[in-house]
């Protein structure tokens, strides 16, 4: 069985015909017949889990695969299969000691200040980019070097150790539905609800995430049946949450929107770059190559935040060494580990402060009459990029409180782009049910948004970016049906992917075949930072001239990525929201 499983990644007809004569596997037939029995064992895990008392959540997604036509005639183009897939995370947290009921809050007890980030919500961002920037002085900068092991290399929280464990996930099922149709959105919710059981405690929601879309789509299915006698036929036992890889995406396209431009002759920005880097694969659309954009964004700001530090320490590379401080850097060779650790973050603090954007910014009460416009273009970028590296990290850690503080960054920036108004209104959401949803609910919202696919300290990745992962898989599975294609092959294969995952780890440990690693090798960008930097301190982007300098594709560029909007305008702006919330939710 497990040697059929395994030939079955090939997809090749003649090698079953071929082998299961000589006894060494099933033949294809028997095969499918045994994927058919396994199929219809997908809801196993989740029958489990209820019965052992586990936390999970749902995770959803939508799948589209083009089926192309061999032979296109007048009637016969091809088929478009709309899917959905569904998985379930269990939770790695502890909250057994935590209630379990439905809404205990008040949608009203928050005010609209609640939303926005806060003072203390900025210091714990410099904090952490603190430590960033730290951690890049001493890779880059050669005469650092020496301090790279005082710097942390983790940033902790209240459940790091929970999330250095290898994550539980199974694929739950495919459906043959499109979310985007009213009527199969709310077939997929009828199922999602069916995968509980009838004796499922209808107090005991459970958390359904998705992008915005999909969260937007699964509410609309649930005013459909608001009418209904119970939770279930009302479908509230889902409580539908919005995942992050898809914000990020969206914050990238709120950057790109602020900050891009194809010009390449404005020396200093994000067009420039992306020529002097040879980043071909950078577009005026992230969703394009959201890697490559966010690769790019982040190289350009490193070299900026590397270019202050340079000034600070009064070197022009980064393999230079600084005359005015080699006493004291050679006596730090032998101090103690907390003087070190005291310089690195001091320097890295300085360098943070140059680089970010005004306090006074965030609270809206920035009067900015900065008339060195490139310089401007400087720190907003460096605005952009550090929130990106401070949130990247943060799900990297499974720090969920640092991921909620990013989104109120987020929430100001959606609020902001005009074509972002429904993740603006998302944010509010997240931020509310965090507040208003039991104890254990809370908590599971806030902490079980990661995944870790093999364990250790830093390697989570957001739940919908393992959901995009799992897509690939089925697409794959799809593409090597060739003409064997259809609706059931589907569902059998997409069914039996956990299954197979299983028999083919175990069929590994006993035959002691090594673990294959699916990560993916990373060429080194040190030379493109190099050039960065380089282009930062030839330019003096980070040095304001206190004269009318600007980029011809970005004149007047403010220093302030908030000046458009007021304080009363977006607390009024959040007080309809959360009425608006409250007539949702039915409280």
């Amino acid at each position: 069985m497990s040697e059929s499983l395994l030939l079955m990644l090939l997809r090749c007809q003649q090698i079953y015909t071929r082998l299961n004569q000589v006894n060494v596997c099933l033949g294809y037939t028997a095969l499918l017949n045994s994927l058919s029995t396994i199929s219809h064992q997908h809801t196993i895990p989740i029958q489990q889990w209820i019965a052992e008392g586990i936390q999970f959540k749902f995770v959803g997604d939508n799948v589209d695969k083009q089926q192309k036509a061999r032979d296109l005639r007048s009637d016969h183009s091809g088929h478009m299969y709309h899917m959905y897939s569904i998985l379930a995370v269990q939770s790695r947290i502890p909250t057994s000691h935590l209630l379990y009921t439905g809404y205990t809050g008040s949608l009203l007890d928050m005010s609209a200040n609640d939303f926005l980030p806060s003072l203390q919500d900025m210091n714990t961002f410099k904090d952490t980019l603190s430590i960033l920037v730290a951690r890049l002085l001493t890779k880059y900068i050669h005469s650092l070097s020496f301090l790279s092991s005082v710097v942390p290399e983790h940033i902790l929280h209240k459940y790091s150790n929970a999330m250095t464990k290898s994550s539980t996930v199974a694929v739950i099922d495919v459906l043959m539905k499109n979310e985007a149709e009213s009527k199969d959105m709310l077939d997929i919710m009828e199922t999602m609800h069916g995968y509980l059981g009838e004796g499922y405690a209808t107090e005991k929601r459970v958390l359904s995430g998705g992008d915005q879309l999909t969260c937007e789509r699964q509410r609309a299915s649930q005013r459909h049946v608001m009418c209904g006698n119970t939770s279930r036929e009302k479908l509230q036992i889902l409580e539908p949450v919005v995942e992050d890889w898809h914000a990020m995406v969206s914050f990238l396209a709120v950057a790109w929107k602020r900050l891009y431009s194809k010009s390449t002759r404005d020396h200093g920005t994000l067009g420039f770059f992306r020529s002097l880097l040879n980043r071909q694969a950078v577009t005026d659309d992230p969703k394009k190559d959201v890697n490559a954009c966010a690769d790019l964004l982040q190289t350009v700001v490193t070299g900026h935040l590397l270019a202050s530090a340079c000034t600070i320490l009064k070197i022009k590379r980064l393999t230079q060494s600084p005359v005015h401080l080699a006493s004291s850097l050679s006596k730090l060779h032998t101090a103690s580990v907390t003087e070190k650790k005291s310089f690195i973050i001091e320097l890295a603090q300085q360098v943070v402060k140059e680089c970010t954007i005004n306090d006074a910014a965030i609270t809206f009460q920035l009067e900015s009459d900065n008339k060195d416009h490139i310089y401007s273009y400087a720190r907003v970028l460096c605005h952009f990029g550090s929130i990106l590296m401070i949130f990247r990290d943060a799900w990297a850690e499974g720090d969920g409180d640092q991921i909620l503080q990013c989104w109120k960054v987020f929430m100001v920036h959606f609020f902001d782009s005009s074509s972002r108004s429904k993740y603006a209104f998302e944010a509010i959401r997240l931020l509310l049910q965090k507040e208003i949803l039991s104890p254990k609910l809370s908590e599971d919202l806030v902490w079980n948004r990661f995944i870790n696919s093999h364990g250790g300290p830093g390697k989570n990745i957001p739940c919908d970016l393992h959901n995009e992962h799992v897509n690939k898989i089925i697409k794959d599975l799809i593409q090597n049906m060739g003409p064997n294609l259809s609706e059931g092959a589907i569902q059998r294969a997409a069914r039996s992917v956990s299954v197979i995952k299983a028999i083919c780890s175990q069929f590994d440990s006993q035959s002691h075949v090594p673990r294959f690693s699916s990560k993916h090798s990373t060429r080194s960008n040190d030379q493109d930072i190099a050039l960065v930097v380089d282009c930062v301190l030839h330019n003096s982007l980070l040095q304001d001239h206190k004269d009318s300098r600007q980029h011809i594709s970005f004149p007047s560029f403010s220093d302030n990525p908030f000046k458009r909007i007021s304080r009363p305008d977006i607390l009024t702006w959040i007080e309809q929201k959360q009425r608006m919330a409250i007539l949702e939710s039915g409280l």
